[in-house]
């Protein structure tokens, strides 16, 4: 395998045709829901303009993918922590707030990496990469380590990896919530007024606690595309939380193989006493493993709370492709820097 068999563009009607053999493909390898078509396509129509997009693909002789890769050009800062912005080639579907456990899907990484740098001109920023073979041996400099946090369900008996302890308050601040009329349900279908009532939840939190969040009303178009391309078996899924039927609290999160990824959460602060946000953690974890998934991954970030739930670190990481005057700047910094944190 060298070249791809076809390279199309998202604006391509061609596009349509390779949907099925793309998702096909991200489920046979074990890759993440943000390796998948219908992540691709909704970053591309609502976070990225429609920024230029190659998806490069490989065939098997019985016409199934073998491997399939997706960069846009976009206007981007080198770094993560800012810096000088350049057009840059970047993994199709990734930036802050998007996704995880990216790049190519299939095992021929050697043709994959060899066409993202013949096909390219300028930097190429790989972020948030779930593997590295192959990168260093093509100039690719690593530009940070991007720790995420899964919890193995399997590792046990139980699905239940946290302490006893913990399960023992769980189970209180549950019965409490349950007194109070508090009812949860996982839901396999996002609607509006769930997806609306999870925005105004998190605005309301994030704001309480001075935090800066990039999931706001700006994102509301492309998680509803989500719902709207992907179909029953996989997807976004929530567990909801009403009281007196009003929504007070939302888990968003996304089922795919083996793996549910939960992505984001908003709660009423009036059930703060109750932990609901941990009661909905519990709760969707526990479905889930009812469902047949193996790993709850928490994504990215290092947060306390995960650990609670018996979750363990699988780092991501983050690669530049340093061509042009700025680019090798840039790399130089980030050698300098590594060499100081060393």
């Amino acid at each position: 395998m060298s070249h791809p068999d076809l390279v199309v563009d998202l604006a391509d009607s061609r596009f349509d045709d390779i949907v099925d053999s793309w998702n096909d493909l991200a489920l046979a390898s074990g890759g993440s829901f943000f390796q998948t078509a219908a992540w691709a396509r909704a970053w591309w129509l609502h976070l990225a303009s429609k920024a230029p997009t190659k998806v490069a693909l490989w065939m098997r002789a019985d016409d199934s993918a073998e491997a399939v890769s997706a960069l846009s050009q976009t206007r981007q800062p080198i770094l993560k922590t800012g810096g000088p912005a350049v057009n840059a080639w970047v993994l199709t579907g990734s930036g802050a707030g998007a996704g995880d456990h990216l790049g190519w899907l299939g095992e021929s990484s050697d043709s994959v990496l060899d066409w993202m740098v013949s096909d390219t001109s300028g930097p190429v920023i790989l972020t948030n990469l779930a593997r590295t073979e192959g990168l260093e041996e093509r100039g690719f400099v690593q530009t940070s380590v991007d720790p995420t946090l899964t919890v193995d369900m399997t590792a046990s008996d139980d699905w239940f990896q946290g302490s006893n302890d913990f399960r023992k308050k769980l189970r209180y601040y549950a019965r409490q919530l349950d007194k109070l009329g508090v009812t949860l349900e996982m839901v396999d279908r996002v609607t509006t007024e769930v997806f609306d009532a999870l925005l105004s939840l998190h605005a309301v939190r994030s704001e309480s606690l001075g935090w800066s969040s990039t999931f706001d009303s700006a994102r509301r178009q492309f998680h509803l595309e989500l719902v709207a391309r992907c179909p029953p078996e996989w997807g976004p899924r929530a567990c909801v939380a009403t009281r007196d039927g009003e929504i007070v609290g939302v888990l968003y999160g996304f089922s795919f193989g083996d793996t549910f990824s939960y992505y984001q959460t908003g709660w009423s602060y009036d059930y703060v006493k109750q932990s609901l946000g941990s009661v909905m953690v519990a709760h969707a974890m526990e479905h889930a493993a009812g469902a047949g998934a193996k790993v709850f991954d928490f994504l990215r970030g290092d947060d306390e709370y995960k650990r609670r739930f018996g979750a363990t670190v699988a780092n991501d990481s983050s690669w530049l492709l340093p061509r042009g005057t700025t680019g090798r700047l840039v790399a130089a910094r980030t050698r300098v820097a590594q060499r100081v944190r060393g």
